[in-house]
């Protein structure tokens, strides 16, 4: 739970708030297991933006945005330059991703449709499977 609700945390500024609970369980216990969460939170986002770098056009606005802010997330753990622009075109990208794929994602939910075809025999199989599914 906390190391998804971490980004929108740090976004509010109330990730601070785990500063001294952090410090409290390394005094007292040696270890703290929060800050590994939220290091696992941290490169996440800088993954998200690594994606959307090196799937960004050339010399376009989303390089420009995920450039500098890649380099902060790997070389300092600084994600919050990351966090409002990354994440608003991430969601817009899964929007369109499953508003594109919809139909296909429907079949593989209710089993009409492999997962997977290794040879193209089995994908005219299913296919075939599929329409004479759809004829009864």
């Amino acid at each position: 739970m906390l190391g998804a609700a971490y980004p929108y945390l740090t976004m509010l500024g109330l990730h601070w708030g785990f500063s001294p609970i952090t410090l409290q369980n390394l005094e007292l216990y040696g270890g703290d297991i929060i800050e590994g969460v939220t290091v696992c939170s941290v490169f996440a986002q800088t993954g998200i933006t690594a994606g959307l770098y090196l799937k960004g056009k050339k010399h376009s606005k989303i390089r420009e945005v995920a450039g500098p802010t890649l380099i902060t997330g790997v070389f300092a753990g600084v994600t919050q330059a990351e966090l409002v622009e990354m994440y608003i075109i991430s969601v817009l990208l899964a929007v369109l991703a499953y508003w594109k794929h919809r139909e296909n994602i429907v079949r593989l939910v209710h089993g009409n449709e492999r997962k997977t075809y290794l040879l193209k025999k089995n994908k005219v199989d299913v296919e075939a499977a599929g329409s004479k599914q759809d004829s009864h």
